[in-house]
């Protein structure tokens, strides 16, 4: 009998602990948006951060062809820094779908201004070398 309970008390100490435990940790995986916004995340991080580097590459490439000005280029540059800047803030404690809205939002304006600037013209002009 001594032996039954120096075997049974343990494991029935430690089932109950873990009984216990068990609970707050569903309960802290599931209690709001954050939990949720945090299992989806890693997809919604690698759309934004694809957008991001695109219109980075986007802007250089008409940077380079004598589409867009330095001017232009600058301002779109510090556009896309801001976008930056505010996606680092919001992946911290994961994205929430507003957010990620906030941030495909203004992509797409970064977007649109850099579309307007290339086919505006305004451009630097381009002389040849003699």
């Amino acid at each position: 009998m001594r032996t039954l309970t120096k075997i049974l008390a343990p494991a029935l100490v430690a089932s109950f602990a873990i009984a216990s435990v068990a609970p707050a940790n569903a309960a802290a995986v599931h209690n709001g948006n954050r939990a949720q916004a945090a299992h989806m995340t890693p997809a919604r991080n690698d759309t934004i951060r694809t957008q991001i580097s695109q219109l980075s590459r986007d802007i250089d490439r008409a940077t380079r062809r004598g589409t867009l000005s330095r001017r232009e280029s600058a301002s779109l540059k510090r556009d896309l820094g801001e976008l930056r800047g505010l996606y680092g803030r919001y992946a911290r404690g994961g994205l929430q779908r507003s957010e990620v809205r906030m941030l495909e939002r203004k992509a797409d304006q970064i977007r649109a201004s850099l579309r307007a600037e290339r086919h505006d013209f305004n451009k630097k002009p381009q002389h040849a070398r003699r």
